[in-house]
């Protein structure tokens, strides 16, 4: 770009015989308009996370009328696929997070018992559980639950069991 070097915009119908200077103010000039259109006029109020979402999808809820009974509603979040809280989408696409970090665990080799993670959208699946989607705020917050490795704590943490009992023998 410094030394305008147009070769690479020449591999392109739409820049070609363009400069630098032209192809940076149109896509600028472009991006702008498209936020306006989108976001409304005032840039101040233009966030990343508006466009940006994340939509937990239930395996029950990948057809109609099930995905409002199953789906969670998008949340708009940070990131994209170059950074930490890595969350990509589509270049040519709503943005939408297509790939990204679910369960995160952190984990200090030197004491096992610091160990920390969180997994949205919650860590049931059923959608009348109050864990259902209990971990979203959480992840976005970058926010952890413990670890727990001791019986003991699990036991003190725990709310409550399943028992699994086989059935009688048949026959």
């Amino acid at each position: 770009i410094e030394e305008n070097d147009g070769s690479l915009l020449d591999l392109n119908e739409a820049t070609r015989g363009q400069t630098w200077s032209q192809v940076v103010l149109d896509s600028l000039g472009e991006a702008h308009d498209f936020l306006g259109q989108t976001l409304g006029a005032d840039p101040t109020r233009w966030a990343w996370s508006k466009l940006h979402r994340q939509t937990f999808v239930h395996n029950l809820g990948r057809t109609s009328p099930y995905d409002r009974l199953f789906n969670i509603p998008p949340v708009g979040l940070g990131g994209d696929n170059t950074t930490v809280f890595n969350t990509g989408s589509l270049y040519q696409g709503d943005f939408t997070a297509t790939v990204g970090v679910s369960f995160r665990m952190i984990v200090d080799l030197a004491d096992v018992t610091r160990a920390v993670w969180v997994l949205p959208p919650g860590q049931s699946g059923h959608p009348g559980s109050p864990h259902y989607r209990d971990s979203i705020q959480p992840w976005l917050n970058l926010e952890y639950h413990p670890m727990l490795w001791d019986w003991g704590q699990i036991r003190a943490n725990q709310e409550g069991t399943l028992e699994l009992v086989p059935s009688q023998a048949r026959g």
